[in-house]
C-alpha cells in the first residue's frame, strides 16, 4: 500500500505540474535573472490534527506548523506533533504509556492557490522520540524504554480558502517511522496511513 500511495503522489504531481504550465504558458513572459517577475512572499501557520494508527490502535496526534510562503504555492517551514491519545502496550508482564512526538522540516507546492478549492501535495519530514513507560511507574521496578526516531510523510491535500487570511487544508498520506531499536515495538508498527486536518492563518493573497 505505501509503495501504491507514493506511485500516486508522484503521478499526481506531474499531472498537475503539466496542466499549471499548459495555463499558464501562453502569456508568461520569459524567465530572466534580474528584472524578472516580482515575488509575492508571505507566511502562515496554524493547527494540525492528524489521524492515524499505533500497531492497528487508534492514534491521535495534535500540534502545529509554519512556514514562508513564495508566490502563494511554494512554502518552506517546520512542524511539531505528539500523541494525545492514551496507547497502552503489554510486554514482558508490563503494562507500557506510549509517548510519541517528532517534527521537523515542513514543505510543499499548492496548485491554483486563487481558487476556492485547491490541490496541493506536501512533506513532513523530521525526526522525534518514542518512550515507553511503565503505567505504575512509582511501583514498577522496570525502566522506560527511548528510542530516538526519524519519521517521512508525504502527503496529498486539498483546501478551501475561507477567506484572505484563513484556509482549512484536508490531507491523506503515510507515515513512514524508522530507528526503532526495542523489544516492543518496531518501525511497521508506527508506519501508518494518516489523515490530516489544519487549520492556517496567515496572508494568502
Amino acid at each position: 500500500m505505501k509503495r501504491i500511495f507514493y506511485l500516486v503522489c508522484v503521478f499526481t504531481v506531474a499531472c498537475l505540474c503539466h496542466l499549471h504550465a499548459q495555463n499558464r504558458a501562453r502569456d508568461e513572459e520569459p524567465k530572466v535573472l534580474f528584472g524578472g517577475e516580482k515575488i509575492n512572499i508571505s507566511g502562515f501557520g496554524g493547527i494540525i490534527l492528524e489521524f492515524s494508527s499505533i500497531e492497528g490502535n487508534a492514534a491521535i496526534m495534535n500540534g502545529g506548523g509554519g512556514a514562508v510562503l513564495f508566490n502563494r504555492s511554494l512554502f518552506l517551514g517546520g512542524y511539531g506533533l505528539s500523541l494525545s491519545n492514551s496507547v497502552h502496550k503489554d510486554a514482558m508482564g508490563i503494562r507500557r504509556e506510549t509517548s510519541f512526538t517528532h517534527g521537523g522540516f515542513y514543505a510543499g507546492y499548492v496548485f491554483f492557490p486563487h481558487k476556492l478549492i485547491h490541490f496541493g501535495v506536501s512533506n513532513r519530514l523530521g525526526w522525534g522520540v518514542l518512550r515507553l513507560t511503565p503505567e505504575d511507574a512509582f511501583l514498577s521496578s522496570a525502566a522506560p524504554i527511548s528510542d530516538n526516531v526519524f519519521v517521512w510523510e508525504p502527503q496529498l491535500d486539498a483546501e478551501m480558502n475561507f477567506s484572505h487570511w484563513f484556509k482549512v487544508n484536508a490531507g491523506v498520506g503515510y507515515r513512514t517511522v524508522s530507528a526503532i531499536n526495542n523489544s516492543i515495538y518496531d518501525n511497521k508498527d508506527f508506519s501508518s496511513p494518516s489523515f490530516t486536518l489544519s487549520f492556517l492563518f496567515g496572508w494568502f493573497k
